[in-house]
């Protein structure tokens, strides 16, 4: 069977977060799926049949592409929206990938880096 927490990696992929997340997040998101076993094999057996064999065995681009091609598929949108939640609510992924968080409880953004954008060609 597919592995639940490379499927959300390779929705989410931050070269910042180890694995250990992932897998936290795929312990998370496993009880919601309860009941949906049935979508998850035909969805599995269909990224598998897309990979020629084995989907897992893929390189990570490789595999986003096959995923990006079941996009419309309802068990996607099901797994997708429940493992973006339950990954970016961590504070310690939020450190990591540069989120600083919640700006209103922080004050709001006017006083708090507003206008600093150095990336951006005008506010050099």
């Amino acid at each position: 069977m597919l592995s639940l927490s490379t499927l959300v990696r390779d929705l989410f992929p931050h070269d910042a977060l180890a694995d250990s997340f992932y897998v936290k997040v795929a312990g998370i998101v496993q009880p919601g799926l309860t009941g949906k076993e049935k979508e998850y094999a035909t969805f599995a057996a269909a990224l598998d049949q897309d990979a020629g064999g084995s989907w897992r065995q893929l390189d990570p681009a490789m595999r986003g592409e096959i995923l990006a091609e079941h996009q419309d598929d309802p068990f996607f949108a099901i797994l997708r929206d429940t493992a973006r939640a339950t990954l970016y609510v961590q504070p310690e992924v939020w450190a990591l990938i540069g989120y600083g968080g919640n700006a209103l409880a922080q004050g709001g953004y006017l006083n708090r880096g507003f206008n600093d954008i150095d990336w951006l060609e005008g506010n050099k």
